[in-house]
C-alpha cells in the first residue's frame, strides 16, 4: 500500500522522467490537480528516477517499473499500462503517452473520481484528506477502437466537454 496524502498534506511528489515528453508532463500535472481537489493538498510535479513518489511515464521513462509491458508496443499493446503501488509510492506506467493518460484516469477512478456525462454538473470529486492506494495490475482496453458519440457529433459548444469526458473515461482511440 502506498500512502499518498495524510491530513490534507501530500506525502509523495508526482515524478516524471527528466526526458519525459510534454504530453506526459501535462498528464502528470492533471494528476496533481485532481489529487489536490480530492485531498486539499498541493502536489508537486518534479523530475526523478521513479523509485519514490508517484511515477507517471512511459516504459522508456521508467523501465524498472514496467514489468511485462513492451517498450515497442504493437497495435494491441499501445494502450497497455501498469499500476503498481509499493512502499515508496506508485508507478503509473504506459506503453505510450495515451496509455499513460489512461493510467492516470484509472487511478483517479479507483480513488472515487467520476465523470458520468460531459460537463461540470456530472463530475464527482470525492473528498479524502487521507489517501492511500494498493494496486498491482496491467490493463488494456478490450477493444482497439471505441467511441460513444452523439447522433451527428457534439455541437461546437459541447465539443470540448465531450472530448474531456472521453479522456476521463478512457474512451479515446489508439487506432483510427
Amino acid at each position: 500500500t502506498a500512502s499518498i496524502a495524510a491530513g490534507g498534506q501530500p506525502l509523495v511528489p508526482i515524478v516524471v522522467a527528466e526526458s519525459a515528453s510534454e504530453a506526459t508532463r501535462k498528464t502528470a500535472q492533471t494528476l496533481a490537480v485532481q489529487l489536490g481537489r480530492i485531498t486539499d493538498a498541493t502536489f508537486e510535479v518534479q523530475a526523478g528516477d521513479g523509485t519514490s513518489g508517484i511515477a507517471v511515464g512511459t516504459v522508456r521513462d521508467f523501465p524498472e517499473l514496467a514489468g511485462e509491458l513492451p517498450d515497442a508496443p504493437n497495435d494491441n499493446e499501445r494502450e497497455m499500462y501498469r499500476l503498481l503501488s509499493h512502499d515508496q509510492g506508485v508507478g503509473l506506467i504506459g506503453t505510450t503517452e495515451l496509455a499513460v493518460e489512461h493510467a492516470v484516469w484509472d487511478v483517479l477512478h479507483r480513488l472515487g473520481y467520476r465523470q458520468f456525462f460531459p460537463g461540470q454538473t456530472w463530475e464527482v470529486v470525492p473528498h479524502s484528506p487521507d489517501l492511500s492506494l494498493s494496486v498491482d495490475v496491467v490493463e488494456r482496453p478490450s477493444y482497439l477502437t471505441r467511441s460513444i458519440w452523439y447522433g451527428f457529433g457534439p455541437w461546437d459548444h459541447a465539443k470540448e466537454h465531450y472530448e474531456d469526458w472521453c479522456r476521463k473515461n478512457r474512451a479515446t482511440k489508439g487506432i483510427e
